[in-house]
C-alpha cells in the first residue's frame, strides 16, 4: 500500500475515532442528566447509570 494512501486512511479513521468518542461522551452526559435525582444531593444520589466512557456515577 502507498505511503499515501496509508495516510489518509489512518486520518479519516483518526477523525472517526474522535467523533465515535465525542458522540459517546455526549450520550453519556445526557444519560446522567436524565437519570440523576436533582431532589437529592449530588453525593448521595443513588442511581444506576451505564456509561461507555466511564464519566458517569456508579450506584452505591
Amino acid at each position: 500500500m502507498p505511503s499515501s494512501l496509508k495516510g489518509r486512511l489512518n486520518a479519516a479513521r483518526d477523525k472517526k475515532y474522535t467523533e465515535l468518542r465525542a458522540a459517546i461522551k455526549e450520550m453519556d452526559a445526557w444519560n446522567y442528566s436524565v437519570q440523576t435525582s436533582r431532589a437529592e444531593d449530588y453525593m448521595s444520589a443513588n442511581h444506576t447509570n451505564f456509561s461507555a466512557l466511564g464519566i458517569s456515577k456508579e450506584s452505591k
